[in-house]
C-alpha cells in the first residue's frame, strides 16, 4: 500500500483527515462527560489536522474527489462540535461566575 498513491483511498492525506475525524469524535465523548479542557485540546488537534491534510494533499498531488468530500463533511461536523462546546463552556462559566 503506497501512502503517496493518489488512487489509494488510504493515502497519507486521507489518513490525516481520518485522524481529524477521530479527534473530533473523541472530543464529543469528553464534552458529554464534562471534560471540556480535553475536548478543547482535541478540537485544536482536529483543527491542526484539518490544515495539514490539505497541505499534504496539495504538496504531493493527492487531492481527489473522495478526499474533498470527506474533508468537507468533517469540517461541518467539527464546526458544529466546536459551537456546541462553546455553548456548554459558556453556560458552565456562567454558573461558576454568577451563582
Amino acid at each position: 500500500m503506497d501512502l503517496f498513491d493518489k488512487n489509494n483511498r488510504f493515502n497519507i492525506a486521507n489518513l490525516i483527515t481520518f485522524g481529524n475525524i477521530a479527534a473530533g469524535l473523541i472530543a464529543i465523548h469528553f464534552i458529554v462527560h464534562g471534560d471540556f479542557f480535553t475536548a478543547i485540546i482535541l478540537a485544536w488537534i482536529a483543527g491542526a489536522l484539518d490544515i495539514a491534510d490539505g497541505k499534504v494533499a496539495r504538496k504531493y498531488n493527492l487531492s481527489t474527489e473522495f478526499g474533498i468530500q470527506v474533508d468537507k463533511r468533517t469540517d461541518v461536523t467539527i464546526s458544529a462540535e466546536v459551537k456546541a462546546l462553546e455553548k456548554v463552556w459558556r453556560d458552565s462559566l456562567t454558573i461558576i461566575v454568577a451563582p
